[in-house]
């Protein structure tokens, strides 16, 4: 067995893991907790957090303000019953897929539900028709399913981060990127009395911080278009992030002061994997007044440069290079 085997059958896991999610919520009439939803489903909390952050950046669902969960209702999302069914016997058929009469055998959905459905799966890259005329998951099940194939990295990156906490006494953080937003994975919280955070499972707009600007800095062009027009951003605004976007580039490090909180700042660098494909982002948060601009430019020096040596298992390959780096804390 090749060893590109195992990894899509775990990953074909981890698409059905938010599969059952998504048919717990549809198939209960009441809001659910994390709490009862990871007791319902046999998973871990933490594994269950992850899925429902990434399925409500993605408008699977929505998270009320008492914190409870309930399927999104949106006219596409009420058609979704036959497709999370379709979608159950594509992850478990693996990535060979599945004939037409073979998934209306398997769901027992008429022909023309069963077309329409595909339709809509193919529509958002959910579910693809391969060259043999079966179909297959598609592609886009890896964006809600990434946070769920990130052990690798918050394992690997957690202890640069506690390191960089210990030298610099400022808040790290580590980012991941879903759709147009940053969303915080992992933090290492400053000992300092006066300290800069940020909660897990918070999301934020790419255009915006630190951490967003070094994201979209390991974009291409057509990419970051994207994000701004997404975002609405244009003007002298959008003249503003390219140009901050072109410094992050140039310099392997992106800074920012007081864009989201007035008195806080952060520099922040792309994580990569060995091949240099973007992985996510790591941050040093801080309160303004203990770093001056010349502090906060050596903390992103530092910060890039030890994420140049941290070595990440490849993701897939990718011929983009690492950022370059500088001295030490």
């Amino acid at each position: 067995m090749s060893t590109a085997e195992p990894q899509a059958s775990y990953r074909l896991q981890t698409v059905s893991r938010a599969l059952e999610t998504i048919r717990l919520l549809e198939q209960t009439r009441d809001p659910l907790s994390q709490k009862e939803i990871a007791e319902t489903l046999g998973e871990p909390v933490p594994v269950v957090f992850r899925i429902l952050r990434t399925l409500e950046g993605h408008g699977f669902v929505s998270r009320r303000p008492d914190k409870r969960y309930l399927p999104r209702g949106t006219t596409e999302r009420k058609a979704m019953g036959v497709p999370l069914d379709i979608m159950k016997h594509l992850a478990a058929a693996g990535p060979g897929g599945l004939s037409l009469p073979e998934l209306a055998m398997r769901t027992g959905a008429e022909p023309a539900h069963l077309a329409e459905a595909l339709s809509a799966l193919a529509s958002r890259q959910l579910a693809t028709e391969t060259e043999t005329g079966t179909w297959a998951l598609g592609f886009g099940l890896l964006e809600v399913a990434r946070p769920l194939l990130r052990n690798t990295l918050r394992a690997t990156v957690r202890p640069l981060m506690e390191k960089l906490r210990d030298e610099s006494g400022e808040t790290a953080t580590l980012f991941v990127s879903s759709g147009n937003q940053q969303v915080v994975v992992d933090v290492a919280v400053s000992r300092e009395p006066l300290r800069y955070e940020l909660e897990i499972g918070r999301a934020f707009d790419l255009h915006r911080g630190a951490a967003g600007k070094a994201a979209m800095a390991a974009m291409d062009d057509a990419g970051i278009a994207d994000v701004l027009d997404g975002a609405g951003v244009a003007g002298d605004d959008r003249r503003r992030v390219l140009a901050d976007i072109a410094r992050a580039r140039k310099a392997g490090f992106a800074t920012s002061s007081g864009e989201r909180i007035e008195g806080a700042s952060a520099v922040a660098a792309a994580v990569r994997d060995e091949s240099g494909r973007p992985r996510g982002v790591m941050g040093l948060m801080m309160p303004s007044f203990r770093n001056p601009p010349d502090r906060l430019a050596h903390l992103g020096r530092v910060l890039a440069n030890q994420l140049t040596q941290l070595r990440l298992p490849d993701e897939m390959p990718s011929n983009a290079q690492p950022t370059a780096g500088g001295d030490g804390i």
